[in-house]
């Protein structure tokens, strides 16, 4: 990557920029150069993810070779590796035909990197139930189970008039654009966060994974901008209770809903504001050409 920042009166030549993105869509879809024949990580189960660290570090010969211009930064979009391991313990049509013409309702959808087990799903869906609010839930089916186990028993005929869970793709910028969307329950990945603002929609936190719980989780919160699903100290689990108590907080509770709401709007300024972020990454530049040995 060759970086110039366009505020620069003078012509000088461009950094040489190496960027190693985290292998997760909200990172790797603004990374538009990608080598042609990348291929993708996804079929690695999440109990395997150390294989991931040994294929890095397998890399490094090749980049070595195929750059021999040393580089003046190398921007590493992750911390995983190198993090303490406590930070691991803490914590289409039809879709917009079942949202027409309803209250507001919760949009639901928690990433495709890391599926929840079973036990979780349970847990989540009981959750919304227990909440009472409309929802759209756009579900990852775990691994070796059948579509008869994957929601609880009973679950979609108790919850036919107030939610549509569905296991296929899902035009997801479309449905949060959607003026019966009333929140965004979410993993917290970055790219998923950044669209909930582009429709100043609040959030319901429920990070799975890597950065999304850690990072991701506590900035939005300190934020204001919605509310974390509450977890077991000990095991780090959540319960149908506290996604009850979030959902009910970001969407029904009158008190906290506003607030949530106001931030959620102001970020949407920002985040919509495409002249503010050219200045931002023109700035960027110029530091990193500042800092240049």
């Amino acid at each position: 990557m060759d970086a110039v920042s366009s505020s620069s009166s003078s012509s000088p030549s461009p950094l040489h920029v190496v960027i190693c993105p985290w292998l997760a869509f909200g990172h790797l879809l603004p990374c538009l150069d990608l080598a042609e024949g990348a291929e993708s990580t996804r079929d690695v189960p999440s109990d395997k993810v150390d294989l991931l660290w040994k294929a890095f570090d397998g890399l490094a010969a090749p980049f070595a070779e195929g750059s021999r211009r040393p580089a003046d930064w190398v921007i590493a979009d992750t911390f995983d590796p190198w993090r303490p391991w406590r930070c691991w313990h803490e914590r289409g049509a039809g879709r917009h035909r079942a949202l027409a013409g309803r209250a507001a309702g919760v949009y639901v959808a928690l990433g495709s990197e890391v599926p929840l087990s079973v036990d979780q799903v349970h847990e989540l869906a009981l959750g919304l139930e227990l909440a009472g609010t409309r929802f759209l839930w756009a579900l990852r089916k775990p691994d070796g189970v059948t579509d008869d186990d994957i929601l609880p028993p009973g679950f979609e005929e108790r919850t036919q008039n107030q939610g549509l869970v569905t296991m296929g793709w899902v035009p997801q910028i479309s449905i949060l654009a959607h003026g019966a969307v009333g929140a965004f329950l979410t993993h917290c990945g970055w790219n998923s966060t950044i669209e909930g603002f582009l429709f100043g929609l609040p959030l319901i936190m429920l990070p799975i994974y890597g950065d999304q719980g850690g990072p991701n989780a506590r900035l939005m919160e300190g934020k204001k901008v919605g509310m974390q699903v509450p977890r077991d100290e000990n095991d780090g689990s959540f319960h149908r209770e506290g996604v009850s108590r979030a959902v009910r907080a970001v969407m029904l509770e009158e008190e906290t809903r506003s607030v949530f709401l106001a931030n959620a709007k102001r970020l949407q300024q920002i985040v919509g504001d495409h002249q503010l972020h050219e200045r931002y990454i023109d700035g960027f530049v110029d530091q990193l050409r500042s800092y240049k040995k």
